[in-house]
């Protein structure tokens, strides 16, 4: 990294602000707010399970926290999907759970787990809580740094009515789960064996959003290319560890969509434009909140 670029990275300020009023209309605050060069790109809510629960979290998103105003009709800048926060964060001791869209009651969110021991949740903390990794870890400066700029993306659909021929496009913001950054994040450290082997495999077990890690596990890949640490000919295999092969063409990452376990066993790709050479112990790497995946 040159030394300009490096001056710059240094130059980005993160700040966390408590209890912020985000409205106009409404005395209501949202307990942290994170922002980056001034920046609101994320939100949490935090709850003590000794009185609530990060279900009470989830629920006042859902009922308090609307993006639309219900009496003015006006668009909450802060929660509006799009404007401002890119995700938002319900915690409480033991689990955390997060969504990129605030659509009232309708509003989904998604894990953000490590796992434990195969299973959903969280495993115990002897120095704190089961949570402490999402401000130790996630929301340290470089990995929150390297989430928003290499991992986030828009995912664009296209929708044509079949009757009137008439095409509409819907966006989706993707925040990669717990397991999905891990998973990627844990390629320098498979370095050992990657030399021997011309596609990295990260797989799930039963996730259908695999596809969602295919770009940044391809960016981070392309990376340890260019430094030598691994064929400069090298493709992730990205997809459930087990069901059905489902290979998808070569996308404009060089990631490719699959079934680890297929990968393993064929030693090619069924498409035949990619060869899989693979070390007599090939390591595949698995997301630990395996569980929780779907």
């Amino acid at each position: 990294m040159n030394p300009t670029t490096t001056r710059r990275y240094a130059q980005n300020r993160l700040r966390v602000a408590r209890q912020v009023y985000y409205s106009e209309n409404k005395t209501d605050s949202i307990d942290l707010v994170f922002f980056v060069n001034g920046l609101p790109v994320a939100t949490a809510e935090l709850k003590s399970e000794f009185q609530q629960d990060v279900h009470e979290a989830i629920r006042q998103y859902r009922h308090d926290r609307p993006p639309v105003d219900p009496k003015t009709r006006r668009r909450e800048p802060l929660l509006t999907p799009g404007h401002r926060a890119l995700v938002h964060f319900a915690v409480d001791n033991s689990e955390v759970y997060m969504t990129t869209r605030l659509d009232g009651p309708e509003t989904r969110f998604l894990p953000f787990n490590r796992g434990n021991a195969g299973h959903a949740g969280n495993p115990p903390n002897p120095h704190g809580a089961a949570t402490a990794y999402l401000w130790e870890e996630v929301l340290a400066k470089d990995t929150w740094l390297n989430i928003l700029g290499k991992f986030m993306h828009v995912q664009v659909s296209k929708h044509k009515d079949p009757a009137t021929g008439k095409v509409s496009r819907s966006s989706t913001v993707i925040f990669p789960r717990y397991h999905q950054h891990d998973a990627v994040t844990t390629l320098p450290r498979a370095s050992a064996f990657l030399p021997s082997v011309r596609v990295a495999v990260c797989s799930g077990r039963g996730c259908r959003d695999a596809g969602k890690i295919a770009r940044p596990c391809a960016g981070h890949l392309a990376q340890l290319s260019s430094s030598g640490r691994v064929p400069q000919d090298s493709r992730p295999v990205i997809g459930a560890s087990h069901g059905p092969s489902n290979w998808a063409p070569d996308s404009p990452d060089g990631a490719r969509k699959g079934t680890a376990q297929d990968a393993l066993r064929a030693g090619a790709d069924p498409a035949g434009s990619c060869r899989i050479r693979l070390a007599p112990h090939p390591e595949v790497i698995r997301p630990p909140d395996a569980a929780s995946c779907g």
